[in-house]
């Protein structure tokens, strides 16, 4: 897993360290090490916050008359969420 590093903007920054509750990245380049536990935890939060968004929208749109149009547009928005939520589990 690569990462850009945020001391000299290197883009092969290597995952260095991991458990379940940490991630410490490090970059070869400048020997820069940083933890990025904080930032995996409020994307996650952000993700779960997203996720209440789209339920509740689909439930709305469930009992609204059906249009082509806007449910093209909702399946565009959850489609883009699936694939975050992938991306996501791969990095865990």
């Amino acid at each position: 897993m690569y990462a850009d590093c945020p001391s000299c903007r290197w883009t092969k920054a290597v995952l260095a360290y991991e458990n379940r509750r940490k991630w410490c990245f490090m970059c070869p380049h400048c020997q820069h090490a940083w933890d990025t536990t904080e930032s995996a935890h409020r994307e996650y939060v952000r993700l779960q916050q997203r996720t209440t968004e789209l339920r509740e929208e689909h439930e709305r749109l469930k009992k609204k008359p059906f249009n082509h149009a806007e449910h093209a547009a909702h399946n565009v928005r959850l489609r883009q969420h699936v694939e975050d939520l992938q991306a996501q589990r791969s990095r865990d």
